[in-house]
């Protein structure tokens, strides 16, 4: 992360924490008076995740108060969602999370413990990230042309690992299918973080995932990310094409990380 980008975050954050209790400024400045627990209802390792383990320390200065990450892993994130949902409502239980839990799993799960649209308030949104297709370095695709070649000659085989049922990352490998006519195998795990060792073991040919998980791979050489699943290029791998550049305009998604 920028250092640029990381200040402004922190005082996004800062802001999105006081915003949380609507009072005079005494009472503003006694809040925190306890330690605030910001729930990530995503395993560990994924993109949530890192993001908040990167800026907590800093947030914590900021706030002058102690930052809890809880990981409540579980249903596309309806399990750590429920729990905050059914937590007191007093600003010390707060959630982390993006459309998996808030619109995408409840549409899976008619039954979903809460209601997103009654049961929880936006504060603000935090960041923007984009997914991509990754492989392993010593796969024989070295383009997205050679992964949809070899996909429409081998309906099925190819497994893509994709974050949960009901995800964002699983609904990006159902349109991408869609959109380059082929038939990838989605492959859900438990969270981002348990996508990378399956990619590098062997176990799946490619992740559906955001940047953040495999970013250290990247760099290390051990994958490739053979395109980008946004509207424009990132910047931070501006040598990376975007699936909108080789004719796959539809399946552009971009999703964030509220509080």
């Amino acid at each position: 992360m920028h250092k640029k980008s990381g200040t402004a975050i922190r005082v996004v954050v800062f802001v999105a924490l006081l915003s949380l209790l609507w009072v005079s400024g005494s009472q503003a400045q006694e809040y925190p008076k306890g330690p605030v627990q910001i729930v990530i209802p995503f395993a560990p390792g994924g993109s949530t995740d890192i993001f908040w383990r990167g800026i907590s320390e800093h947030m914590a200065k900021s706030v002058g108060g102690q930052i809890a990450l809880v990981n409540k892993a579980g249903g596309g994130g309806i399990v750590g969602t429920s729990f905050v949902v059914n937590s007191k409502p007093d600003g010390y239980t707060l959630l982390s999370a993006n459309s998996d839990p808030l619109n995408i799993a409840p549409l899976f799960t008619p039954d979903a413990p809460y209601d997103a649209e009654k049961d929880v308030t936006f504060i603000a949104k935090l960041a923007v990230f984009p997914f991509a297709i990754t492989v392993r370095a010593d796969a024989p695709f070295k383009t997205l042309e050679d992964l949809v070649a070899y996909a429409k000659a081998n309906p099925k085989k190819l497994k893509s690992a994709v974050a949960g049922v009901g995800t964002t990352p699983h609904m990006i490998n159902e349109m991408f299918n869609r959109d380059a006519k082929v038939e990838i195998t989605p492959v859900p795990f438990a969270g981002g973080g348990e996508c990378v060792p399956a990619l590098l073991g062997g176990h799946v040919d490619m992740t559906v995932l955001s940047i953040a998980p495999v970013k250290a791979q990247v760099l290390s050489g051990k994958v490739r990310v053979l395109a980008l699943f946004s509207p424009t290029r990132f910047r931070d791998f501006p040598q990376i094409p975007t699936v909108a550049e080789k004719g796959y305009k539809t399946s552009n998604i971009a999703t964030g990380i509220g509080l």
